[in-house]
């Protein structure tokens, strides 16, 4: 009887013991490893669209400020990586006008699906949704005048190889734009441990290259970092 006892107790410390390695971020003192991506699972995109384009987002997200500090003229074409389910796509269109184009990226077939609807609903001609590699963003930034990467950045994987891709498809006289949660301040986003320096950022990008720096801006939780090519 106790023999039966002790195996069975066993069992118990082995199954809490794969449970913790298994899902380690249900520790909330878990640190994520610097430089690592962030990965989530983003294919049910009405899901997340409840979380990302919920309207009181708006107040503090400021999605008309971002647009002021990229400074976005009347024929821009605009490329938003990682758009996810298009809460900056109306704003963008309307800021390129009817000459100019954005380009909603995304890695998930899903959110791109979700995004045509939407662009198709809300009438957003000079908007074109496409699928993106995870490691690359592609051909699509060919022909693009401005990036930004909305609360994206900390997801890319191997982020200093993709600035070095980036820098090589993009034309002269472009800009990238990553705003990104700050650590410390709490608000909305990632945990802590998940988030990342604006230095870090920008160390990352200059690696490619690029001329960064950080951006005067009045987002409460959010820092912004502008590179050019």
């Amino acid at each position: 009887m106790k023999h039966n006892t002790l195996i069975l107790l066993l069992k118990l410390c082995m199954l809490v013991c794969l449970s913790g390695c298994q899902y380690p971020d249900n520790n909330k003192n878990h640190q994520h490893p610097r430089g690592e991506a962030v990965n989530h699972d983003f294919s049910d995109a009405e899901k997340w669209s409840k979380k990302f384009d919920n309207p009181k987002r708006d107040n503090w997200q400021k999605p008309k400020t971002i647009i002021q500090i990229m400074e976005i003229e009347t024929g821009d074409r605009v490329a938003d990586i990682g758009a996810g389910t298009g809460y900056l796509l109306s704003h963008l269109s309307k800021a390129v006008g009817s000459k100019g184009k954005v380009y909603a990226l995304d890695v998930d077939a899903n959110l791109i699906d979700f995004m045509k609807n939407r662009i198709e609903k809300e009438s957003l001609q000079n908007t074109t949704a496409k699928l993106i590699p995870e490691n690359s963003p592609g051909e699509a930034l060919k022909d693009v005048s401005k990036v930004v990467f909305l609360n994206t950045w900390h997801h890319v994987p191997s982020r200093k190889e993709y600035s070095k891709k980036m820098y090589e498809t993009l034309p002269s006289n472009a800009s990238v734009y990553v705003v990104d949660p700050e650590k410390g301040v709490g608000g909305p986003g990632p945990r802590d441990s998940h988030r990342m320096k604006a230095s870090q950022v920008i160390k990352e990008l200059s690696s490619a290259n690029f001329k960064c720096d950080q951006m005067e801006e009045t987002l409460k939780y959010q820092y912004v970092v502008r590179c050019e090519k």
